[in-house]
């Protein structure tokens, strides 16, 4: 296996960021070099599930492996510009 893929809906925000931060450290535990969040269902993200990101593709980076954030609405694409995000991951845009 080459990838692989967590699909993350509705809204990222600090009541949901316990689940996000499992979600990200399942995928990043399996033996893969790209880890894939699907974002095409996530309607809100906030600051908290912002730094998750970062933090998950700064581990993985420092693994030798890649987080690739795909389909992030057009607002979420801009944050994680403005956060810089989107130079430690690789975001794919739908």
């Amino acid at each position: 296996m080459e990838s692989v893929v967590a699909t993350l809906a509705g809204e990222l925000d600090l009541a949901t960021r316990p689940e996000l931060d499992i979600a990200l450290d399942k995928a990043i535990g399996e033996d893969v070099p790209t880890v894939v969040l699907d974002l095409a269902d996530v309607t809100f993200v906030d600051a908290s599930s912002l730094r998750s990101f970062g933090e998950a593709a700064q581990r993985l980076r420092a693994e030798g492996r890649t987080l690739v954030l795909r389909n992030p609405s057009r607002l979420t694409r801009r944050l994680l510009a403005i956060t810089d995000i989107d130079s430690v991951a690789i975001v794919e845009d739908p």
